[in-house]
């Protein structure tokens, strides 16, 4: 991660000079900003990077990508515990998707992650089979996977 945050440090010094900001270029910058920190599990820096990011994505109108952008501030939530304020977040985010479409599967997927956190089995497992009636059958095949390791988990409880 630390080759990756150095080259983003550069682009997003290069475009806030040469753009200014509130460019998009910017945003994107912020958002992938946020990306790393979550993988560093520095949370609170990635939430401050993806709030800066949605700021911006509003002033321009950049709707498609702020759908992005508020996913990955929902996954932040859930990576602390806020499994509450992730669901309203996800919910919002649901009634700007098209009913079918691949990142409402992707909202749902991510709903799973806070009511399975919630122990709402049932609710989360739900979830999961409506993102997999949208997707491909091979992203299907990854979901399975990915149940399996979650019973597997509730196993071991």
């Amino acid at each position: 991660m630390g080759i990756a945050y150095r080259d983003l440090a550069k682009a997003y010094a290069i475009h806030l000079s040469q753009l200014g900001q509130n460019s998009v270029e910017v945003a994107h910058d912020q958002r992938l900003l946020g990306v790393i920190y979550t993988e560093l599990l520095d949370h609170m820096n990635a939430m401050e990077q993806n709030q800066l990011s949605k700021k911006i994505l509003e002033i321009w109108g950049m709707s498609s990508d702020l759908i992005f952008t508020e996913i990955h501030a929902a996954n932040i939530q859930i990576a602390v515990g806020k499994y509450d304020e992730a669901i309203k977040t996800l919910k919002g985010v649901c009634r700007q998707t098209e009913k079918d479409s691949e990142i409402r599967a992707l909202v749902f997927i991510s709903m799973a992650m806070a009511l399975w956190n919630q122990e709402k089995f049932v609710e989360a497992t739900g979830c999961l089979e409506i993102s997999c009636d949208v997707l491909e059958p091979s992203k299907v095949a990854e979901l399975y996977m990915e149940i399996s390791s979650l019973y597997g988990d509730i196993i071991s409880l």
